[in-house]
Order: C-alpha cells, then sequence, then structure tokens
C-alpha cells in the first residue's frame, strides 16, 4: 500500500481535548497535515460540522476553530476506553492561516512523544 500521507504523524505525550461541535475527543495522533482522534459520542453525526478547537488546560494551550474535512469516521470498540471514547475519526486540516500553521506546528514540536 503506498503512503499518501504528506505530513509526519506524531503521537501527542499527553490527553489533548479537541471540541468538535458538541461532541469531544481525544488527539490519538496529529501532523501539519490533519489529526486521528477518539470521540464520545457514537451517534454524532462529524461530516455535519467542518470546525474544531484544540485545548490543554494543563499547558494553556488553545487553538480554536480550525477548519478540517472528515476523511473517515467509525465506531469502534477501544479496551482502555471501552465506555468512553467510541468514535474513530480521521481529519484533515483545511485552509490553516500562518498563525495557525505556527502555533501547530509549536504544539507539535512541544508535545510529540519521543519513538
Amino acid at each position: 500500500m503506498q503512503e499518501r500521507r504528506k505530513n509526519q504523524r506524531f503521537k501527542i505525550k499527553k490527553d489533548f481535548l479537541i471540541v468538535h461541535f458538541n461532541n469531544i475527543g481525544r488527539i490519538r495522533d496529529i501532523s501539519l497535515g490533519g489529526m486521528c482522534c477518539s470521540c464520545l459520542n457514537n451517534e454524532f453525526d462529524p461530516k455535519s460540522h467542518n470546525k474544531i478547537d484544540i485545548r490543554c488546560l494543563k499547558n494553556n494551550f488553545y487553538l480554536q476553530n480550525i477548519g478540517v474535512k472528515l476523511l473517515s469516521s467509525k465506531v469502534i470498540d477501544e479496551g482502555e476506553f471501552t465506555h468512553l471514547f467510541t468514535r474513530k475519526c480521521r481529519l484533515q486540516f483545511d485552509r490553516l492561516t500562518p498563525r495557525e500553521t505556527e502555533k501547530l506546528t509549536g504544539f507539535i514540536s512541544e508535545n510529540a512523544q519521543a519513538d
């Protein structure tokens, strides 16, 4: 299978939350091109909204109204959070401003997990 990603993906050291309209989730991995996250509500239709917020209270990080396109979404049964995070979404960032790209680059460099 050929790799289609343009940007390297990174696991995150801490649990960072995303807010996607009326849903909340945690980041599984992230790149400058997009992210994969697990969300709480398995009945939520992620196709209906195209903005997310990324936030972490521990280090006061907040990135608001990031444009995204939904690449895939499926209900999952995940052992560690079986009853909490029940939908896996793959999102592509859409039309990031230079400031958003700068903040996202800083976020990744500060929080990427070493292999």
